[in-house]
């Protein structure tokens, strides 16, 4: 939905490379409204139409502009105005872009356009974890991802992910997963080795 951004404003409030989902709780005219979106879904996939992918596409939208509504109200009802909100929207959006570069609260406020302490103040506000943290997510998932799922060394992926030394890495991996990448990747493949023998 990246291309539709700029339509229904998702990113950053639905979508973003944090290691938490986003968890909304459904009132029962909210979930009756994305009961009758899935039914729709049900019906138009057996459809096989020209136009079956364009209803599909809308249909989405739909839907994702439903569920945006409810996450911007349930943070909205948590003490934040619209142009709170906002601001962690695109705090979100600039850390998936920018993580491995910007790794400072400062950086981000500096291209937000505010300060340091309005942008914590605003995540407090909201009680979101502070922006610090959800950088360090953004920075251990794409880790993990990248130990599960290449075949570079530790040395690599921290120099991948813009670290000036593989010390700084490991301590930042240990401290957010309390266990260093190379436990993380041991871990991981004696896992593996046990389903394969079951």
């Amino acid at each position: 939905m990246r291309d539709h951004d700029h339509e229904i404003s998702c990113n950053g409030i639905l979508f973003y490379g944090a290691q938490t989902f986003a968890i909304h709780n459904l009132d029962p005219v909210e979930r009756e409204s994305a009961h009758q979106i899935f039914q729709l879904f049900k019906v138009e996939f057996e459809k096989k139409d020209p136009v079956h992918g364009e209803m599909l596409v809308s249909l989405l939208k739909v839907l994702i502009i439903i569920l945006t509504r409810i996450g911007k109200k349930q943070v909205r009802a948590i003490d934040g105005n619209s142009q709170e909100i906002e601001l962690i929207r695109r705090f979100n959006l600039l850390v998936d872009l920018n993580f491995r570069q910007q790794k400072q609260i400062n950086d981000y406020a500096f291209e937000l356009g505010v300060s340091a302490k309005k942008l914590s103040s605003t995540f407090k506000k909201a009680k979101l974890d502070p922006p610090l943290t959800r950088i360090h997510q953004r920075i251990i998932l794409e880790a993990k991802r990248l130990l599960l799922f290449s075949l570079k060394s530790v040395t690599e992926i921290s120099d991948e992910l813009g670290f000036e030394d593989m010390s700084q890495f490991s301590k930042l991996f240990k401290k957010i997963t309390n266990e260093s990448p190379s436990q993380f990747k041991t871990g991981i493949s004696e896992r593996q080795s046990q389903e394969q023998q079951n």
